[in-house]
């Protein structure tokens, strides 16, 4: 333990808005654009098995702002630091002398990587299993361990998701938001020309005053330098599509398996949803070769999805059974005659 490099990150993002205004019974219902069917109605008829194993619920908006205070915005919103800020603690007994003291430097998610390797005296891989390595963007934290006043070495960094755009640089920010996170997935958004660009500046650690209209020119050059960034890493051109990104259908995403059919065998165990056919919004048939022992048997044959959606092949009482389960608000079931 005293030689071990441990990294403590508090979340992969800010906490979620995705559970819409009301909270949700069904997260999945928010990115099956089934979120207006959760009425309060409905939540309130199943507040009693909230937290149980029939649920996939989700707090609603207001939590999302209170766990993400003092910052603005939620999960989603990678322009702010709501959307992206996790306290973090790093542990190095051996190498790391100071002893509970909080650091000022800026740094992301992907100078761990870096701070590891430096940690560890070894180089940055050129190659990993023969394919040539793009470099890593991020900078050791290695740096300011023992001192806190050390100068800033990760200086820029650029930000997005879902359209929702930001750039650091030597702590100030520019930041616009183009998209509300707890939205429908097919709401209408504004074009990107029109999104409204705040300024935050290096003394305001929350982003609480906006500063764009009194330094039209500072933000200039930062908008200027999220553009450079953009272009560098790829991030152009902007997409702001969402049910159609998920769907690799529609977003001309390339698939592991092709075709219209595909044989599994009995004891494959739990498949990705990758490395199975898409039939969702689909006419599908399965057919299942199986053997009755002579006693009889029930149970499922194959199924795709669970509690919250999906579909079942399944016998009971001595007949085969389908069951479609619309994103768990209901489920149709049909049964053979014999």
């Amino acid at each position: 333990f005293d030689d071990t490099l441990i990294y403590y990150i508090f979340g992969d993002n800010g906490a979620s808005a995705e559970g819409g205004i009301n909270g949700c019974w069904n997260e999945m219902s928010y990115f099956n654009q089934l979120q207006s069917l959760e009425t309060p109605e409905y939540l309130t008829s199943r507040i009693d098995k909230l937290g149980g194993p029939e649920s996939y619920n989700h707090y609603a908006v207001g939590w999302a702002h209170a766990m993400d205070t003092p910052y603005q915005w939620t999960k989603q919103v990678a322009s702010h630091w709501g959307g992206t800020r996790n306290g973090t603690i790093v542990s190095w007994p051996k190498e790391i002398k100071a002893k509970g003291e909080i650091r000022s430097q800026f740094a992301h998610v992907i100078d761990v990587a870096p701070t590891i390797l430096e940690a560890a005296g070894l180089p940055q891989p050129l190659s990993v299993n023969g394919i040539v390595q793009d470099p890593i963007e991020g900078i050791s934290m290695v740096y300011s361990f023992n001192d806190a006043k050390a100068a800033e070495r990760h200086e820029i960094q650029y930000f997005e998701m879902f359209c929702n755009r930001g750039i650091y640089h030597k702590g100030w920010t520019a930041v616009t938001k183009h998209r509300t996170p707890w939205a429908p997935m097919d709401a209408k958004v504004p074009a990107f020309d029109d999104d409204v660009w705040e300024l935050y500046s290096d003394k305001d650690w929350s982003q609480a005053k906006d500063l764009s209209k009194e330094m039209p020119q500072k933000l200039h050059e930062l908008q200027r330098l999220w553009l450079m960034e953009a272009m560098r890493y790829k991030v152009l051109p902007l997409d702001d599509r969402m049910a159609e990104k998920l769907n690799p259908d529609t977003a001309g995403r390339p698939v592991l398996i092709k075709g219209n059919s595909q044989l599994l065998f009995g004891g494959m165990g739990r498949l990705g949803e990758n490395c199975v056919l898409s039939i969702k919004n689909k006419s599908h048939s399965v057919t299942a070769e199986i053997v009755v022992p002579k006693g009889g048997a029930e149970g499922v044959i194959i199924s795709q999805g669970a509690n919250i959606g999906g579909w079942s092949l399944y016998a009971k009482n001595g007949k085969l059974k389908y069951c479609y389960n619309w994103g768990g608000l209901k489920h149709f079931i049909v049964e053979g005659t014999t």
